[in-house]
C-alpha cells in the first residue's frame, strides 16, 4: 500500500469477515476443504460445528452440509445437546483446523505468513468471542489463533 508521499506502508491491522472481500480466505467459511480425522471436511465451519457432536451421527450430518452456512445453523441447533466439555476444548479444535487449512493450502499459508507481525481482527458484530464484536470489544479469538498459527508455521518453516 502507498501513502500520498509514494511511500511504501504497511497495515498495523487486517481485518477481514467476508469470503468474498479481501483476507477471506482467513474467514472458516472460506471453500478450503481440510483432511482431519480421515477424512475430507469442506470448509473450516464444517469441521469446526461437527466436532459439536463429535462420534455421533450428526457430526456426518454437518460434515456434508451443503454449505458452511448451512453447517454452522446445524451446529447451533438448540434440539441437540453438544458435548460436555464443548467450553474446554473448542479452542484447541480451532487450533487444529486452522493449523490444517494453512499447511495444506499452501497458497493461502504463504498468504497467512506474508501477513508479518500485524494484527488479524476477524471484524464482526455478530460474534464477540471469536470476533471482535465490530467495536473492538469481542475477544476477537479468532484472529489470536490465526496469529498463533502464523507464528508455529513460520518457526516450524512449513512453507
Amino acid at each position: 500500500m502507498k501513502n500520498d508521499l509514494n511511500e511504501d506502508i504497511t497495515p498495523n491491522e487486517i481485518k477481514f469477515y467476508k469470503t468474498t472481500e479481501a483476507y477471506g480466505e482467513f474467514s472458516n467459511f472460506a471453500k478450503y476443504p481440510v483432511f482431519l480425522k480421515s477424512k475430507l471436511w469442506p470448509t473450516n465451519e464444517h469441521y469446526f460445528q461437527a466436532q459439536k457432536f463429535a462420534g455421533t451421527e450428526l457430526e456426518e450430518t454437518i460434515r456434508f452440509a451443503p454449505t458452511a452456512f448451512v453447517a454452522t445453523k446445524l451446529g447451533r441447533s438448540k434440539g441437540t445437546p453438544i458435548r460436555d466439555d464443548w467450553n474446554n476444548c473448542k479452542d484447541n479444535i480451532m487450533r487444529k483446523v486452522v493449523f490444517a487449512k494453512f499447511t495444506q493450502h499452501e497458497c493461502i499459508g504463504r498468504m497467512l505468513i506474508n501477513t508479518g507481525s500485524v494484527q488479524i481482527i476477524e471484524h464482526t458484530k455478530n460474534d464477540f468471542y471469536w470476533g471482535d464484536g465490530e467495536n473492538g470489544e469481542g475477544l476477537n479469538m479468532l484472529g489470536k489463533i490465526l496469529i498463533e498459527m502464523r507464528d508455529l508455521i513460520r518457526g516450524l518453516n512449513l512453507l
